[in-house]
């Protein structure tokens, strides 16, 4: 999959390719006091090195559950508190942080799945939250 940056002149400006069969999940879905833990790894095609991806989100921060062409949590703004943690092969890294307001499951095959939003929507309720169902496309 090759991503272009376009500048307002319709010029292309960059572009990075990524592998998107390269993701492991490295630390599945955690709920610890009440907060969600996601953690998965990435390599990348064009270089040899790799980064963890690592989403937290509080269970009360969660509003909704979206498919687009995955399956998202929506949350409050700024709610999903994401570190990508990159490591080179020089042997150097860079940590970045920032705060999103959609929860990637990486979920993104499967169609005529609504009925996981149901049960996403049932399994919140028993555990005391409540959260919609938003758009929800195949």
């Amino acid at each position: 999959m090759v991503y272009t940056e376009v500048d307002t002149l319709g010029n292309d400006v960059g572009w990075q390719q990524m592998d998107i069969n390269s993701l492991e999940v490295t630390e599945p879905f955690i709920i610890k006091n009440d907060t969600l833990y996601y953690t998965t790894k990435h390599h990348f095609s064009f270089e040899n090195c790799y980064y963890f991806y690592q989403q937290v989100v509080a269970l009360k921060d969660i509003v909704a559950v979206t498919k687009d062409i995955g399956i998202f949590f929506e949350t409050q703004p700024e709610k999903v508190f994401v570190t990508k943690s990159e490591y080179f092969d020089d042997g150097n890294y860079k940590i970045t942080t920032g705060e999103l307001d959609l929860f990637r499951t990486n979920f993104t095959t499967l169609r005529q799945n609504e009925y996981l939003a149901d049960q996403l929507i049932k399994a919140f309720k028993k555990a005391g939250y409540k959260i919609e169902k938003g758009y929800w496309y195949d």
